[in-house]
């Protein structure tokens, strides 16, 4: 943001300026060096310059210097900005600003209502920080004082761009950096290009952030600033690491770690996260945990529900993996599954208490609209008596009684109808949240098994992955029909069957004009819980036939078949290959046949292998459950 005083860096000596203080011929000198003296502390110790500042205000006012009060309530406000007291910073920034109207200083005035917007900004109250920057603006432009102008503008965009109004963002700067041009203001228009680098990331339009972030580089390399150039490496990191260009985004985060001691602290924590997420796309693993150590650090204090350490966990995870270190990649990986669910319940929360504040809101005006209602039937009623037509007043006055407590009954009626509808709605959305949530985080488990499968060189253990891999693909599959449908407690059978079964064939990287697959499934929409367990048992029939079946054999063809019959499903898989010897599938030791015995179970399930001609396995499933 542009602040409008600039606060001096440079040290002084307290006790030097205390003796001039001392030694002032009058208060108003006095005055002036308590100010000053704030002023130059401000950055070192807010509290401090509040201090002074408040004794130069003291002076000021007793020898009634309106000048003096003016400059020293800024100064007060500044010190309760500083010190993140947004309301006492704008309460005396406002008497700054009324005392500049009575000296007929309108620059000062749109000087004033910039630093409220400022304090607002920093209070987090967008709308009010908004609105002052305008008004200052509009003073600036009227007054012909296109420096502060310009510092205005800025602050406009940076408005627009918290509030995700990228494009007005671009605007404002571009009218901005029209101003600094003329001028020839080569730091305002550094600053003014970085903004814009910043403004089109956000938008993804890397080409045009590369190009704004690199003027903006240049010119502050002119002007010598190491701050913003180890600051604007870290920008240039993030830009190359959007545009996918890895050895230029590390490039400028070893560049911005080298100047590190000019970077302002706030800006260290972004630094790191693209270290973090660069090293590990280049598969620097110890570097990028290395890097992730060290923005951990910064945020230990604040990683609760953060979405930034969500992601660096998941980079992390990534890193670990790459490394071998599967356990801890786990953990770091379920660290953050964790938090992202953690960070929609709360969301739910502030949802629901936001729904039931509205809705009490509402509840207390139909309160106020009764009393006055009920006070409007009595003055009627009172009305009727005077005129002495009591038995005509009193049957009108019943009748319109009724037909108000039966408007009154309909449109509590509708709107407590809405508010069902509203929330079966909410709860819909949120169902189909969980669903595509779950999906992703299986997902991720089966990318975590692909990075983990890379480094296997057991093909025992490799296969043992694999399978586990498809599994968890054929949980997946299961919540992403979920999400993708209108119905978001059934599945249909058929479509899954038929996506389960290509997946499997994609794994196995067998071509449908090697095995040919039939299915023949009724048209059936089964319940969750029903649907996982039967679709782990078709994962590994599939699977034991398309890779045992038809070994030696140039084609085949494989069977799925599921009926509902007299109150049962019957689910039978069949391939035309060299068969399998299994005489009772009870006393196998694999654990595939050991996990298609457990979930038969849970489905009260009776199921037999046969040998003729092929393979045939049938199960006869009596627990199950129809969607709704």
């Amino acid at each position: 943001l542009c602040a409008l005083t600039a606060i001096a860096g440079a040290q002084v000596n307290v006790d030097s300026v205390l003796t001039l203080v001392e030694n002032a011929p009058d208060d108003t000198t006095k005055m002036w060096h308590y100010r000053d003296l704030a002023q130059h502390l401000m950055n070192q110790d807010s509290e401090q310059a509040l201090l002074y500042a408040n004794k130069s205000l003291a002076l000021a006012q007793s020898s009634n210097h309106l000048l003096g009060q003016a400059k020293c309530f800024y100064m007060v406000g500044l010190g309760h900005d500083f010190a993140g007291r947004t309301e006492d910073a704008v309460k005396n920034i406002t008497s700054s600003l009324k005392l500049y109207e009575q000296l007929g200083d309108q620059v000062q005035v749109g000087n004033m209502y910039n630093s409220i917007g400022v304090a607002y900004y920093y209070g987090e109250d967008f709308a009010l920080a908004l609105e002052n920057y305008l008004k200052a603006a509009a003073i600036h432009e009227e007054e012909g004082s296109y420096n502060q102008l310009s510092r205005s503008l800025i602050n406009i965009g940076v408005i627009y761009r918290a509030e995700n109004r990228y494009e007005e963002a671009i605007k404002i700067y571009h009218k901005s950096l029209a101003i600094k041009t003329e001028e020839g203001d080569k730091l305002g228009m550094a600053n003014v290009y970085s903004n814009l680098g910043i403004a089109y990331g956000y938008l993804e339009q890397e080409e045009l952030a590369l190009e704004n972030s690199l003027k903006a580089m240049e010119l502050f390399k002119e002007l010598g600033i190491k701050s913003e150039l180890a600051t604007l490496s870290g920008t240039l990191a993030s830009t190359y690491y959007q545009l996918g260009r890895f050895e230029e985004a590390k490039e400028y985060v070893e560049k911005a770690l080298r100047e590190f001691e000019d970077i302002p602290f706030v800006y260290r924590s972004s630094i790191y996260q693209v270290g973090t997420r660069t090293y590990v796309e280049l598969k620097e693993y110890d570097r990028a945990l290395e890097m992730f150590s060290l923005y951990e650090e910064i945020e230990s204090n604040d990683t609760t529900l953060s979405a930034a350490y969500q992601e660096m966990l998941s980079k992390k995870a990534r890193a670990l993996a790459g490394l071998g270190r599967f356990e801890e990649a786990f953990d770091a990986q379920t660290r953050s599954t964790e938090m992202a669910l953690a960070m929609n319940n709360l969301e739910r929360i502030e949802y629901r208490e936001k729904m039931q504040e509205e809705f009490n809101s509402k509840e207390r005006e139909k309160e106020l609209r009764i009393s006055q209602l009920t006070l409007e039937n009595k003055e009627r009623q009172q009305s009727f008596f005077i005129g002495g037509l009591i038995l005509a007043g009193m049957l009108i006055v019943l009748f319109i009684w009724l037909v108000r407590n039966k408007m009154r009954g309909n449109e509590k009626l509708r709107e407590k109808n809405a508010i069902i509808q509203k929330s079966l709605e909410e709860k819909e959305v949120l169902l189909r949240e969980i669903h595509h949530r779950v999906k992703n985080n299986l997902q991720v488990i089966s990318s975590l098994l692909s990075i983990q499968s890379r480094e296997i060189k057991d093909e025992v253990a490799l296969e043992a992955v694999q399978e586990s891999r498809n599994r968890v693909k054929s949980m997946s599959l299961i919540h992403q029909n979920l999400y993708k449908e209108d119905n978001l407690t059934g599945i249909d059978v058929g479509d899954y069957v038929e996506k389960l079964s290509r997946s499997l064939f994609s794994s196995y990287k067998v071509d449908a004009d090697e095995v040919n697959l039939k299915t023949d499934v009724d048209h059936l929409n089964l319940d969750v819980d029903t649907t996982i367990p039967l679709g782990l048992i078709l994962n590994e029939l599939i699977s034991n036939a398309l890779k045992y079946a038809f070994v030696g054999r140039e084609a085949g063809t494989l069977s799925v078949s599921l009926k509902e019959k007299d109150d049962m499903l019957e689910l039978v898989v069949a391939d035309d290959g060299v068969g399998v010897q299994i005489k009772n599938h009870e006393n196998e030791d694999s654990f595939g046949m050991k996990m298609i015995d457990a979930f038969a179970q849970k489905l009260d399930a009776v199921w037999q292998v046969e040998n003729d001609n092929g393979t045939t396995v049938k199960l006869q499933i009596r627990k199950f459950k129809k969607a709704s």
